[in-house]
């Protein structure tokens, strides 16, 4: 993966107790990693263990702005235009007689979200067999389309497979040679529907700096290292206010572009996904901001964190900073970690359970045992459908393994391949995290050992199975 340079943040402008105070917000709110760019440079970085910067994040609804991209290739290669009519690519969907405004769609009105729909047609789910395509063609547009924004990823969906239908590849495959390669982006993937098409309203995963390598090409008008790989006229298009929007907060509600949100303060855009993954893009200051989180705040909670304490702070020219400053930085930069459970490992109660083995009945997240190690080597191993794993279990830090889930997984899987894992005993209890670090996912584990059952109680968070989950394990 070829890297962006790297200047301090003082050469870009940024004080030490404006970033210190931005890493104080960002992690009360759950932030799990950021990146500044300035003038094309990185200024300023960092992820809160056991995040870090080789782990490619899922990015949910920023995969949008990435499937916008795709679309300006194409049109800028001749194969579509933004005026073509949506039926036109899916003429073996249509019901016998198409609805008038299914008749009058175009590319543009799945590009801004005002397709006429006045709910999102319910196509989308990795889980299910039935074709997306034909389910979005055959659904009633009740509004004439371009009059109104309806937040709609089957939209983005159906762009992605227009892409597909076109070009024979998929949006991931086409997106290889004319942005992933030139920007150095490897080790990534897409996650795709039951017929291969790429999402393209979710399921790209990226690393913290492709998402700020993407900003960044949106930002040079399309220009990266000299030469002219996206259409600027596209850039200028995609990236402005093409149609009123509504919700909760200024950031929300000032206005969409071609699957790009415009930005309430200092003429900025951004692409954005649930759960706080950002593309900020402010020209103005000739500047890129990109994050990944599982936030507990607002989406214009994190905005404001974003913009009062490290964009609108920015200086023009190099500002000073002492060495107490400059040691402070370098050292809360580097201790950054998620919260990990505190106790203790050595307890009389874990060397009696050492060992032994609980096999679980049929349970929603498909555990079938699990047994524990607290001697000198402290592990789990996990057995589930896909097969059994040990990982090992940090005390206080996080230490990482891999699950036997697949390579890949989806954002429904129920386990995840990459993990980090920490715990701790706590009043008779076992507490344990566990953090999938290419996800939103996370785990707390609460195992009550008796005397030949053990009691499991799960709380997940960060995806559509977040919830508390009760098990009961017995001895093997």
């Amino acid at each position: 993966m070829k890297t962006l340079d790297r200047i301090s943040h003082t050469q870009g402008g940024l004080r030490a107790s404006r970033l210190l105070a931005f890493i104080d917000r960002a992690e009360a709110v759950g932030m799990h990693s950021f990146m500044l760019l300035r003038h094309g440079k990185v200024l300023t970085e960092g992820w809160w263990k056991p995040y870090a910067p080789q782990y490619p994040h899922m990015l949910y609804s920023l995969s949008k702005s990435f499937t916008s991209t795709a679309i300006g290739f194409a049109v800028q290669e001749g194969l579509i235009t933004v005026e073509d009519r949506v039926m036109d690519f899916f003429p073996e969907y249509l019901p016998a007689e198409p609805c008038e405004n299914m008749r009058k769609m175009r590319l543009k009105h799945l590009l801004t979200m005002s397709t006429g729909h006045l709910e999102e047609p319910r196509v989308i789910g990795l889980n299910t067999p039935e074709d997306w395509c034909k389910q979005f063609m055959q659904s009633y547009v009740p509004e004439e389309p371009g009059t109104r924004f309806v937040y709609n990823t089957a939209a983005t969906y159906m762009l992605s497979a227009v892409i597909q239908k076109v070009t024979g590849q998929t949006t991931y495959d086409y997106l290889q040679p004319r942005l992933f390669e030139p920007l150095g982006i490897s080790g990534i993937w897409w996650d795709t529907c039951p017929k291969g098409i790429s999402a393209g309203g979710f399921g790209l995963n990226v690393h913290t700096e492709d998402i700020a390598k993407f900003g960044q090409l949106y930002l040079q008008k399309g220009m990266w290292e000299g030469k002219q790989l996206l259409d600027p006229a596209w850039v200028e298009t995609a990236t402005s206010k093409l149609i009123d929007n509504y919700g909760v907060g200024q950031d929300w509600r000032s206005g969409y572009g071609y699957q790009f949100w415009q930005c309430a303060r200092e003429g900025a855009f951004r692409g954005d996904g649930a759960g706080g993954q950002l593309c900020i893009v402010v020209p103005q200051k000739d500047l890129v901001f990109a994050c990944t989180s599982r936030v507990n705040c607002t989406f214009q909670d994190l905005m404001d964190i974003i913009f009062e304490e490290i964009i609108e702070p920015l200086e023009d020219g190099v500002v000073e900073e002492t060495v107490q400053e400059a040691a402070d930085v370098c050292q809360r930069i580097a201790s950054l970690h998620m919260a990990m459970p505190t106790g203790q490992w050595c307890t009389a109660k874990g060397a009696a359970v050492s060992g032994k083995r609980y096999v679980f009945g049929d349970n929603a997240l498909g555990i079938r045992s699990v047994s524990f190690e607290f001697g000198s080597e402290r592990r789990m191993t996990l057995e589930i459908a896909q097969g059994t794993a040990t990982l090992p279990i940090g005390s206080d830090q996080w230490l990482y393994g891999e699950t036997a889930a697949p390579a890949q997984g989806d954002t429904c899987a129920l386990f995840y391949k990459e993990a980090a894992l920490c715990g701790a005993w706590e009043d008779g209890v076992f507490h344990m995290r566990i953090v999938y670090p290419c996800t939103l996912v996370g785990d707390e584990w609460f195992l009550r050992f008796n005397d030949r059952t053990v009691d499991l109680t799960i709380r997940r968070a960060g995806c559509s199975r977040s919830g508390t989950y009760s098990l009961i394990g017995r001895e093997a």
